[in-house]
């Protein structure tokens, strides 16, 4: 009778242990700090969502690209500027970019109130 070869090992996987250091950094500006312990941040979050109309509404960008290039918009708002194609609503919006709503809804109001985007 045929002896069956012997299972093969695999080497055993090597994990190196998680540090705290590893954590990614979250970083909260001074400013929303000091709006979160004052009870700013919804009554701002009600401001702009009323500029804004609702989830329904669609965000257009109202800007010619040559001068959306010379626009200074850090990282997070650049990306927002990114997925408002004419087609999304602001729901698919919030949704796609994965950043808090509040900040989501501040960064599409910003856009907004500088000229960049409008909504239909």
């Amino acid at each position: 009778m045929p002896s069956e070869p012997p299972p093969t090992r695999r080497a055993p996987k090597i994990t190196r242990r998680r540090r705290a250091s590893d954590a990614p950094t979250i970083r909260i500006s001074p400013s929303r700090i000091a709006d979160i312990a004052a009870g700013k941040t919804e009554e701002a979050f009600a401001k702009h969502w009323k500029h804004i109309g609702g989830v329904r509404k669609v965000p257009v960008q109202l800007l010619e690209p040559a001068k959306l290039k010379a626009l200074e918009l850090g990282p997070r708002e650049g990306f927002v500027l990114s997925l408002i194609d004419g087609l999304a609503t602001v729901q698919v919006i919030l949704d796609a970019c994965g950043l808090l709503r509040e900040d989501a809804v501040a960064i599409l109001y910003e856009l907004s109130v500088a000229g960049v985007i409008g909504f239909r």
